[in-house]
């Protein structure tokens, strides 16, 4: 996923005072480098033009990590796994950040997945923050590489974790509809499907509503899921169908990546 992260995660040392680049007042002398690259890799799906504007954000601030993981969002969307590590490992060694996180998700699409789960394991919960993720996030995706690893009991308490974080969020905000779709996975992680359908369907009223909302992709990514986990493929064909029909921010590359998603591909009506 493309995104623009805050700039005061950014730490410049080794440089005197008055040397230190302002990187708030840099992200708004080049803010349109950062415009263009959500614009072209996000919506258009223009990935070579995304590329650029990442390149581009990685010559002026190098040691900013952000350009960084976007660019490695952009080739993901690709499939260009190989790329996409060598800028991950290019990242590191410029940034000083250890990037578990993202290193553990590569490891989940590359099926290499005793290698995904010590890695998630070294996690640190800003990690999480800095790819804008909550705790309930963090859940889903531990959960994720733990089931594949072969670590049933850990992945149902993740899942088991996620529904009780989703059900909180919803009581305090209510009508958020992304909490939904993320307590639906959760639920199907844990084998309660009645309630996964329930939650599925309270989301997929909010697409239906607002269809042409940024946030419906979202959703729709959250609802294939959640039916592929629950075995329900028809369902889960259709929102994938559905989701890439709109050819915007996911693409059938991407998604094949993923080990629940990946089945699907093997359906005629993909």
């Amino acid at each position: 996923m493309i995104e623009i992260v805050r700039a005061e995660h950014v730490k410049v040392t080794g440089l005197p005072e008055l040397m230190k680049p302002n990187l708030k007042d840099s992200l708004k002398i080049h803010n349109p480098i950062y415009t263009d690259a959500v614009k072209y890799g996000r919506w258009t799906r223009d990935i070579p033009k995304s590329i650029e504007c990442h390149n581009r954000a990685i010559e002026l601030m190098p040691q900013w990590f952000a350009p960084y993981i976007n660019k490695i969002d952009a080739l993901v969307s690709i499939g260009n796994l190989s790329e996409a590590r060598a800028v991950l490992m290019e990242a590191i060694d410029e940034t000083g950040k250890n990037l578990y996180r993202s290193i553990a998700v590569l490891d989940l699409y590359e099926r290499k997945y005793s290698s995904a789960f010590e890695n998630i394991e070294k996690a640190k919960a800003f990690e999480f923050k800095d790819h804008n993720e909550t705790l309930g996030d963090a859940y889903l995706l531990k959960a994720k590489i733990y089931k594949h690893a072969g670590y049933k009991k850990k992945a149902e308490e993740s899942y088991e974790r996620a529904v009780d974080f989703y059900t909180n969020l919803i009581v305090f905000i209510h009508g958020d509809t992304t909490s939904y779709s993320r307590l639906g996975i959760a639920y199907a992680g844990i084998g309660v499907n009645q309630k996964a359908d329930e939650s599925g369907k309270t989301a997929l009223k909010y697409i239906n509503l607002h269809e042409n909302r940024k946030s419906s992709l979202f959703i729709l990514h959250d609802l294939i899921q959640l039916y592929a986990i629950a075995g329900d493929q028809e369902s889960a064909r259709n929102m994938m169908n559905e989701l890439l029909a709109r050819k915007a921010y996911f693409t059938s590359e991407s998604l094949n990546l993923d080990p629940d998603i990946q089945p699907l591909f093997g359906d005629p009506g993909i």
